[in-house]
């Protein structure tokens, strides 16, 4: 769905500053370097959908927060690393 290394994101590529969100969409299937293959997966009426969360090469200790996109806050982390 999402892997902020590949340049096929920009401009939400690349290392996540400390303090600040991304928006992204899960509605379209996404091959291994970020091209969409396949449009608007999630079915109409979907009410959740499954991910899994991995961080690479963290420069320092973070976590991040995974929420739905109309969510005005959050309270509690998704990952948490050192």
């Amino acid at each position: 769905m999402y892997d902020s290394r590949l340049a096929a994101y920009a401009p939400n590529n690349g290392l996540l500053a400390r303090n600040t969100n991304r928006v992204l969409s899960v509605k379209d299937g996404r091959d291994a370097n970020g091209a969409v293959v396949a449009a608007n997966v999630v079915p109409e009426g979907a009410t959740a959908v499954a991910i899994n969360v991995t961080i690479a090469g963290p420069t320092g200790p973070n976590f991040l927060s995974v929420v739905p996109g109309d969510a005005a806050s959050f309270t509690a982390s998704t990952i948490n690393w050192p």
